[in-house]
């Protein structure tokens, strides 16, 4: 089950910074240049952050970062390890029962995307219900064993999420014609006089194949 957020601001870009897996076996393998075990007390995701290189053409440049922190760990400092961070490092949460994993949830902030990574044989059913509605509050987007990056254009799509994955909850970025509104200012003319409304305001337009909404009713001209 993977999060993925945003930054604080609806424009900008917020790097997936906690992953949490439901493992009852092994530790998840690596899947980058480098892994880092979280600090015991506290854990603390950035001190576990390789230092930038000294050279001067990748002064702000990062090893492949996986950092790894077991359930305890998280539940001790759910913010300090959801804290932002830029760039490519990625948290990988491992638990042991599926209690620790419904109260990691519980604690998750506003992302953009969760992922559920499951049986296709159906044979943890169980699980996925149980953890999906806690993740449906969380996220604006719920996938289910795909990789959340590919954002399609269409009026489905939410590329948004509960705050702080967005500044607000009810904006989308991408999809259209919902993502228009997050651009649009409303615009409200009360005891205008009528040759004073704009154009597309009034009793008569010009243009008699627009659609206009009139008294909460979709008309024609």
């Amino acid at each position: 089950m993977t999060p993925h957020k945003h930054n604080r601001s609806s424009t900008r870009s917020r790097s997936p910074s906690a992953n949490a897996q439901h493992n009852r076996s092994s530790p998840p393998q690596a899947a980058s240049n480098s892994i880092r075990e979280s600090p015991h007390s506290p854990p603390r995701a950035q001190s576990s952050l390789p230092a930038a290189t000294t050279h001067p053409a990748k002064a702000t440049a990062y090893a492949n970062t996986l950092l790894r922190a077991t359930a305890a760990q998280f539940l001790a400092a759910p913010h300090d390890l959801q804290r932002e961070i830029f760039g490519n490092a990625t948290l990988a949460v491992t638990v042991e029962t599926q209690q620790e994993l419904q109260s990691i949830l519980r604690l998750l902030e506003g992302n953009l995307t969760g992922t559920i990574y499951s049986a296709k044989s159906g044979a943890d059913d169980e699980t996925y219900n149980t953890i999906a509605p806690l993740l449906r509050e969380k996220v604006g987007r719920l996938l289910n064993d795909k990789m959340p990056t590919g954002v399609a254009v269409s009026p489905a799509m939410n590329h948004g999420g509960p705050y702080p994955a967005t500044s607000h909850p009810g904006s989308t970025s991408v999809g259209i014609p919902t993502s228009i509104a997050r651009f649009a200012k409303l615009d409200c003319y009360d005891a205008v006089r009528p040759e004073r409304l704009p154009a597309i305001l009034k009793d008569t337009i010009t243009n008699p194949n627009t659609w206009r909404s009139i008294n909460g009713a979709w008309v024609k001209g």
